[in-house]
């Protein structure tokens, strides 16, 4: 299997539906939450990760499963799964989690930190690499294929922009009328609190 995040390759869905942090119903970055928003219709789940490997985005908690707890727990899910990196150091030891759970296809790596998903993608260039950023790039298909290296552009939602050559994936939206006229205008992926709402909305059917 070829990761479908990769440039260049076919995403699996029109537009994908990515559980941000698993989803808003229950404790975020949770198994419980991962699986919630599993049955509510996310084809991707998104969770951040920290020192020690520890799932959470607020460092101060302390009651959240390990990056190892979470692949375990998804890889028998038929989902998609995006680490964000939030903090420099991980890079060894997620890629290496991710080949003992076989993942690796079914991953994107993404961060704020861009030198540490190009790191990423020098190390395993079959794993996708996920750019995340809050401004405005000039020009953001070469930013991402050529400068970093990676694959899918990750820009928040105030400053999406259409985006030929790459893979799309907006943050965080979770008003339906906003989701329509991502979709209208080529996005995608889309990260939402809210999957059952996305996914009301987007495309079933599978490119080509």
């Amino acid at each position: 299997m070829v990761n479908p995040f990769l440039a260049g390759e076919t995403p699996p869905v029109p537009v994908l539906v990515i559980g941000h942090r698993g989803c808003a119903h229950v404790p975020e970055n949770t198994l419980q939450a991962f699986d919630r928003a599993i049955a509510l219709g996310a084809r991707m789940i998104e969770f951040d990760v920290r020192e020690r490997l520890v799932v959470s985005h607020d460092p101060t908690r302390q009651t959240r499963p390990t990056l190892a707890d979470a692949l375990r727990f998804l890889k028998s899910k038929d989902v998609f799964i995006n680490v964000e990196l939030k903090v420099d150091g991980l890079v060894r030891e997620t890629l290496r989690l991710l080949r003992k759970h076989d993942l690796i296809e079914r991953t994107v790596v993404s961060s704020f930190l861009h030198d540490q998903v190009a790191l990423a993608k020098r190390r395993c260039p079959e794993l996708a690499g996920g750019v995340l950023s809050q401004d405005r790039l000039m020009d953001p298909a070469r930013y991402v294929r050529e400068i970093v290296g990676a694959d899918v552009y990750g820009p928040g939602r105030a400053v999406y922009q259409a985006v030929r050559g790459v893979g799309v994936h907006v943050w965080t939206v979770n008003d339906p009328k906003e989701m329509k006229r991502l979709i209208a205008e080529g996005a995608t992926g889309i990260f939402t609190d809210y999957p059952e709402r996305l996914a009301r909305l987007a495309p079933p059917r599978s490119r080509g």
